[in-house]
C-alpha cells in the first residue's frame, strides 16, 4: 500500500500544496480509515488536487465531499465521484444547513481560507459532526501569527489561543463544568486528543469514558 507522500509526488494529475511535515501527521491519525467505508470532508478545494489524493489513499470505499467558497470548483472532473458544494465557511447557516443534508464524517480537513473566523467558525459548527472516532484537522494555522489573518503572536481570540482553552475541556472532569463555558463543551463533546504540530493542529474524537484510578496490588 502506497503512502500518501508517494500518492503526492507519484499519482497526482491536479495541483496539489502540502507542507511535507504533514505527510507524517496524515499516516499518523489517518491510516486506520484506508479501505474502510469512510466519509471525508475537506474544506478548501483549490485546484482539486488533495481530493485526488485522498481518494488514493482511502481507496474506492471513502466517499469524499468538498467544499469551497469558489465556484469553479463545480467544473473540476474525476473518474471517481466528489460531492461539491459552494459556500462560506465562515457562514454558521451554511454548516447547519450543510450538515442537515450530509449528516456525520469520519474525516474533516479544515484547509480553507485560514482566518481566525473561518477556522473557528468551522470546527465550532462541525466537530459535533464528527462521528465517534473521527478525526478533525485544521491545517495552515502558522496564520494564528499572522497580523493579515486576524492573528498575532499570543492574541486573544486567534485560532491557536482558542485551541489552548480546549486543554481544559479535556480535563472537565477534574476542575468542574461550572468554571468552562456551556456553550464551548457542548460543540466539543466526545474531544479526547489533542495534537499541536507546525501549522497543523489535529483533534481526535471518541466515546465519552469514566475517569476512573485503576490499581495493580
Amino acid at each position: 500500500m502506497m503512502k500518501i507522500e508517494d500518492i503526492f509526488f507519484n499519482k497526482l494529475s491536479k495541483r496539489c500544496d502540502k507542507w511535507k511535515p504533514y505527510f507524517y501527521a496524515y499516516e499518523k491519525h489517518l491510516g486506520k480509515f484506508k479501505d474502510k467505508n469512510s466519509k471525508l470532508l475537506e474544506i478548501g478545494v483549490q485546484n482539486g488536487g488533495s481530493l485526488e489524493m485522498w481518494h488514493h489513499y482511502f481507496g474506492e470505499n471513502c466517499s469524499i465531499y468538498g467544499v469551497d467558497i469558489d465556484e469553479q470548483c463545480l467544473n473540476l472532473k474525476y473518474d471517481f465521484d466528489v460531492d461539491f458544494s459552494v459556500g462560506n465557511q465562515e457562514d454558521p447557516t451554511f454548516w447547519k444547513e450543510y450538515t442537515s443534508k450530509n449528516g456525520f464524517f469520519d474525516i474533516i480537513i479544515d484547509d480553507g481560507g485560514h482566518t481566525m473566523k473561518q477556522q473557528e467558525t468551522s470546527v465550532i459548527s462541525l466537530f459535533g459532526k464528527l462521528n465517534y472516532g473521527g478525526v478533525y484537522i485544521i491545517e495552515d494555522t502558522h496564520t494564528s501569527y499572522w497580523n493579515e489573518y486576524g492573528g498575532g503572536l499570543r492574541r486573544e481570540g486567534s485560532f491557536i489561543e482558542n485551541m489552548k482553552f480546549l486543554v481544559d475541556i479535556l480535563h472537565v472532569k477534574h476542575i468542574g463544568s461550572e468554571t468552562l463555558n456551556v456553550a464551548i463543551m457542548n460543540a466539543f463533546h466526545g474531544l479526547s486528543s489533542m495534537t499541536f504540530y507546525d501549522s497543523m493542529v489535529v483533534l481526535e474524537k471518541e466515546i465519552p469514558r469514566d475517569f476512573t484510578r485503576a490499581i495493580n496490588f
